[in-house]
């Protein structure tokens, strides 16, 4: 029972995440890809072996 109550909480946590991710304006949007972009660059240029 406390295991259902869990995982619909966390369903509702989720998608009202989304609903709210949604809603963020177009301008920071594209900001946060940027910086998701350049994190992940980041990081596989960490992982490369250093020659």
């Amino acid at each position: 029972m406390t295991m259902i109550l869990c995982f619909n909480y966390m369903l509702y946590r989720y998608l009202s995440f989304t609903k709210h991710f949604y809603t963020i304006p177009i301008c920071f949007a594209k900001k946060f890809r940027l910086f998701q972009l350049s994190s992940i660059i980041y990081l596989t240029l960490q992982m490369k072996p250093s020659s």
